[in-house]
């Protein structure tokens, strides 16, 4: 069996709040004649784990300065790189920072799995207006349509920069955003003063679906209406006449 106070060092490693607890983790230990091995299981997810075979005899390494320690082989997921990896290293130290920056990969990616399903979720939905737009001609826009296409252009833009206002905490952020909106819809207009319909609905489309994926953002599409109305499939027939 491990040492109590080696294990506490290790509960240290996992202790990363608000994200990753130590009682988020399941540790198990063995003891053979010449090996060691700890296990290291995060609970909500047992792909994620930690495994570390250890050499119960001090032997002089080179790796170490000729200092005698103990050979540890790693396997672990996530890895810093591939999503399984393995390596050696030498010593209580280095096994404690290897640990470490294993809980750390698990903190990042919860950190990143809210945008990461906006991602996916923005994806499906692009995918979709894809498969609509399909059915419009590619043909150039008639002044009828690109008359229409500009006031929903500026519709969209002023009930995203209205979202953005109302939601978003943090000024600089939200001046940050709504510059880069205002960029985006003065090229989408300019766009608007001729070309192809197809694709300037395409650009508004992915504008709209962009901002609205944000998970800041929860209400954007419940009081856009007229837009998503259009690209869900509802309105495209009417700009087409």
């Amino acid at each position: 069996m491990l040492r109590r106070s080696f294990l506490n060092e290790i509960r240290q490693e996992l202790n990363l709040h608000p994200y990753v607890y130590p009682e988020d983790f399941e540790i198990s230990s063995s003891t053979q004649t010449v090996t060691s091995k700890l296990i290291i299981r995060y609970l909500y997810d047992t792909s994620r784990c930690f495994t570390a075979t250890i050499d119960n005899e001090r032997k002089t390494y080179d790796e170490v300065d000729y200092t005698p320690s103990l050979k540890v082989t790693l396997r672990y997921s996530p890895g810093d790189i591939a999503g399984d990896e393995r390596e050696v290293v030498y010593g209580k130290n280095s096994l404690l920072r290897a640990i470490g920056e294993w809980a750390a990969r698990i903190k990042e990616d919860l950190c990143l799995e809210p945008n990461l399903r906006a991602t996916e979720e923005l994806g499906k939905k692009m995918q979709s207006f894809e498969d609509q737009l399909k059915d419009i001609p590619d043909n150039p826009a008639s002044e009828e349509q690109l008359e229409k296409l500009r006031d929903l252009i500026n519709d969209v833009e002023k009930q995203l920069t209205e979202q953005i206002e109302s939601l978003e905490d943090s000024v600089e952020v939200k001046e940050k955003r709504i510059k880069e909106l205002e960029i985006q819809f003065e090229l989408l207009r300019e766009n608007a003063k001729s070309g192809n319909f197809r694709d300037i609905l395409r650009q508004l489309g992915s504008r709209f679906y962009r901002v609205a994926s944000d998970p800041s953002l929860p209400k954007l599409i419940q009081n856009g209406k007229k837009i998503a109305g259009l690209l869900d499939s509802t309105d495209t027939d009417g700009m087409m006449d």
